[in-house]
């Protein structure tokens, strides 16, 4: 007997377009990565992604029901469109009120106003971090690439004048290593390779 899991429904709203497609509500499964069988059909998460609202086309919006009324009042920016979406579902009306409550009280306002300010320290935290690990990559991508660039200059230096030695290896390796290569053609010994 198969044992389902008890109904799990995520739902993300997100005031950015995250996804390709263009729609205003997708909606994932698990499933197997090869075969795309579904883990459970009770586990979802669903995305919305409220600047597609703008796009959409009156038979999309017709589509989606009440979720495009909810897509209006969470991405609403101004009185007017909130009311504009009020005016379309008694619950969105509800709502609205409840918002406008907890908008008079002082309490909530503090709240509010630290969440926003802990949002966006920790939105500039998440772009430090990504321009942090930007320039470690390339840090890292350029000592890889210099690697490589010894280990290439040292095979081609051995060809021409024999295995090196442990010094003469980390002589290349201190060395300008587009001096060295330049000469390589044209130098008569390890020594002329590298003379200053």
């Amino acid at each position: 007997m198969r044992r389902t899991l008890d109904p799990k429904l995520d739902v993300v709203f997100t005031d950015y377009r995250e996804l390709k497609a263009g729609r205003l509500h997708s909606t994932f499964r698990v499933l197997e990565s090869r075969h795309h069988e579904p883990f459970d059909d009770d586990l979802e998460l669903h995305l919305v992604e409220l600047p597609e609202l703008r796009d959409m086309q009156e038979n999309e919006r017709t589509s989606e029901g009440s979720l495009v009324g909810w897509a209006k009042f969470l991405a609403a920016r101004t009185d007017e469109e909130l009311a504009e979406a009020a005016e379309e579902d008694e619950m969105i009306d509800q709502a609205k009120d409840v918002l406008e409550r907890l908008s008079d009280d002082p309490r909530a306002r503090e709240l509010a106003s630290w969440r926003e300010a802990h949002l966006a320290l920790d939105r500039m935290q998440t772009e430090m971090g990504r321009q942090e690990a930007r320039s470690e990559g390339l840090a890292e991508g350029r000592a890889e690439g210099r690697a490589e660039g010894i280990r290439a200059v040292i095979r081609l230096i051995e060809q021409r004048f024999g295995p090196l030695t442990a010094e003469q290896s980390a002589q290349v390796v201190s060395a300008d290593l587009e001096r060295v290569a330049d000469r390589l053609l044209t130098a008569r010994s390890f020594a002329e390779l590298l003379a200053e």
